[in-house]
């Protein structure tokens, strides 16, 4: 993988709690390690390769970044969608709460088809 001092992976350990075979079709995710895009992520492995909630909410996550940073890039996906059977496109599936050091909160919604979505 590149190394582009600028991009870090964030460690998801501590919060990754459901295996890769959630996934509807197996797609034989990558473990460890790998660029997408040129863009470092980290996979976890077993049954911490994902992080996943239930329903139509899920109890909060905290994922500490612990330096200062500019941008921040998630994959993400949904494992199942309503759109077909009437949803409206841009329902609202999470939030996102960045936490900034001196106290502050910015919300960021996640809706799906704008932010997320399913894949194919």
């Amino acid at each position: 993988m590149a190394d582009l001092p600028d991009y870090a992976p964030l460690e998801l350990g501590g919060v990754a709690n459901a295996p890769a075979s959630l996934l509807p079709v197996d797609p034989k995710l990558p473990e460890g390690p790998i660029a997408f895009h040129g863009l470092p992520f980290t996979f976890g492995t077993g049954d911490e390769a994902l992080i996943a909630g239930g329903g139509d909410r899920m109890n909060p996550v905290s994922i500490p970044v612990g330096r200062s940073a500019t941008w921040i890039v998630a994959a993400h996906r949904l494992l199942e969608s309503k759109l077909m059977e009437g949803d409206p496109v841009g329902r609202p599936i999470a939030d996102w709460v960045l936490q900034f050091a001196g106290g502050g909160e910015h919300v960021l919604q996640v809706r799906e088809r704008l932010e997320i979505g399913i894949l194919p």
